[in-house]
Parts: C-alpha cells; structure tokens; sequence
C-alpha cells in the first residue's frame, strides 16, 4: 500500500491530480499520455517497485537560454527519444523495452524545469560480473546526473548554434575524403611519383593478401585488423604511408585536413564552453561528437589506403603471373616489376 501511495503520489504531483490535470506526462514516445496509457504507467510502476527501485529526478533549465534556443515541445521530444535512452544505457540499463521511464515539465517556479521518472519492469542492469539483475543502487550518481546534463546540452545545441556548425564541419570532411576516392579526381593515391611510397603500397597490399588467406579470403576493414604479428605490420605500414601522404604542408591535401582539424577544435571548444556554463566537470563529461568525427575520418584514411595498395598489388601480380611460370609469386617479384614500370614511366 505504500508503495502503491508512492508512485500514485508521485505521478499526481508530476500532472495534477485526477480532478485537474495541469501538466501533460510524456513517454518514452516523446507524445502525451491519455489517461488510459497514465493508468497502465500507473500500474506497471507499482508492481514494478516490489523488485525495482522507483527513480526520481529534476532538471532546471534557464528560462530565456531555453527559450531562445528551442521550442519546449521539440525539447520533450528530444528528451523521450534522445537523451533517456542514452541516460539509462549509461546507468547500466540494457533494454529499454524492460523500462519505463516518463516525465512532466513544470513552470511554476523562476526556471523552466522537467521532473523525470523511471523503474525496471524486469531485471535490466549489468553488474560487474556481466550479470543482468535488478540494479540494487537505489540513488542516481553525480556521475550520471552529469552525463544527462550532457548529453540534454548537445542534443539542444545540435538544434541551433552546434547544428550550423556540424554542416561546416561534415562539408570539410566530405571534401577531405574526396582525397581517397579513387573515383575522385582529387585522389590522392593516383600516379604516385616516389617510387619508395610505391613500394610500401605494394609491401602493404602483400601483407593484406597474406592476412586474407587466414580470412579465406574475406574482404579486410582496418578496424577488425588482428593485433598479431601480421596485424602489427599491416597498421605500421598503413600509419607509415598516411604520414608520408600528409607530410608536404603546402599541399592541398595538407591544407584540407588543416580545415577539419580547425572545425574539430573549434567544436570541442565550444562544447568545453558549454560544459564550464553547465558546471558539468571535465572528468565527468563524455564527448564523442568530436572524437567520432576523428575517428570517422582516420578510419576512412586507413581503408582507402588498405584497399588502394590491395588493387595496386593485385594488378602488380597479375601482370608477373603473365611473364612468369613460378607457383608463387613473391614480394620481391612484384617490387621487381614495379621498379620496371616506373623505369618506363621516366623514359
């Protein structure tokens, strides 16, 4: 009974009693509750809290930065759709359909400010040992508080000061990549004129062929490459051939990843700024909006240089094959013919 008092308690105070109805209840949806779906929230939370702890929290906003920034119906939205999901997965929730979380948006002090719920239907936390139980803390952390400041704050300012800046950024590192297109004009790994950066492609694309036949033949991404011996040399040779790639500064490759790198740190300011603002503390925060970005790219980078030196061998190879009656073709065979094709090219 107490329990059942609580959480009838609770959501009265969230919306209004039966009688008044003030404020609307959002779910998970980002829509409106009827009183049908508040009825069903109503019970499921009560039978709930025989296993699971009933969460509570509050979040203020301030009124003209909000105001200014987005509409509150988008800003419910985004909370339901958005933010929560991330929230609880950060708590060491696993499924979100074994939760029900909720929340109402109050007024009626100097902030703006939304009180927000949640419970585990089933057992839905992982715990050190990886095994999925009911989360027995019954608190929510500093730690998670911070991360959904966090995470609320970049999803608003996606919507207006960040969102402008996020369609410079991505138009940069479009161009950028146009640079390891090989249907690009711009690509970068055409035609190459140091006969040493040839022969670590070459070297490369040997390796990748010998790691594809422990893959029976598998197509191979940089990411999924082994921390082997062969894995080791791979990533070395790639990291070797992308350094040499970017070294002239007054390159236009050079000068294009210049600009992304200036839009990422400018990003990342921005966000530092908006931490300092929030009193979210540097420790606590988790940006990956710019550490993705990073990410993207030199995962692109690493691929196009894998893939690239993986065609230029196998081209390489099958010229040999035509000239030669040997069972196996060997890395010096091929640096052979490359150096016999440069000698053409210079004549």
């Amino acid at each position: 009974k107490d329990k059942e008092k609580e959480v009838i308690g609770m959501i009265d105070y969230y919306t209004g009693s039966k009688q008044e109805r003030l404020v609307n209840l959002i779910l998970e949806d980002g829509n409106y509750a009827t009183e049908e779906q508040r009825e069903k929230l109503q019970n499921q939370l009560i039978k709930a809290t025989d296993n699971s702890n009933l969460y509570k929290g509050i979040v203020s906003f301030d009124n003209d930065w909000i105001t200014q920034t987005i509409r509150i119906r988008d800003l419910e939205k985004l909370i339901a759709t958005e933010v929560m999901p991330k929230f609880l997965k950060r708590c060491g929730f696993v499924d979100m359909k074994k939760m029900r979380y909720f929340f109402s948006m109050h007024g009626n002090t100097n902030h703006l400010h939304l009180h927000l719920g949640f419970a585990e239907l089933k057992p839905n936390h992982i715990n050190r040992d990886g095994k999925i139980l009911y989360r027995r803390l019954g608190m929510i952390t500093e730690e998670e508080k911070n991360y959904f400041k966090n995470e609320l704050l970049i999803a608003i300012e996606r919507n207006s000061v960040m969102k402008h800046m996020l369609v410079e950024t991505n138009k940069d590192i479009d161009e950028l990549k146009t640079y390891f297109n090989p249907n690009d004009k711009n690509f970068i790994l055409k035609d190459i004129k140091d006969i040493r950066l040839e022969e670590k492609i070459i070297k490369l694309g040997f390796l990748i062929n010998e790691y594809r036949e422990d893959k029976d033949g598998k197509k191979v991404k940089y990411g999924s490459i082994k921390n082997n011996e062969l894995g080791k040399e791979i990533k070395k040779i790639t990291a070797e051939i992308k350094k040499e790639l970017f070294y002239n500064k007054g390159s236009e490759l050079y000068k294009q990843q210049s600009k992304v790198k200036e839009d990422l740190k400018k990003l990342n300011n921005y966000y530092d700024e908006l931490n300092k603002q929030n009193h979210i503390e540097s420790k606590i925060k988790n940006n990956k909006l710019v550490s993705s970005k990073s990410d993207y790219i030199d995962s692109y980078i690493h691929n196009a240089i894998i893939n690239h030196a993986l065609f230029r061998t196998n081209r390489l190879q099958n010229i040999v094959k035509t000239k030669n009656t040997k069972d196996k073709i060997t890395l010096d065979d091929l640096l052979q013919e490359l150096a016999f094709e440069k000698s053409k090219n210079y004549k």
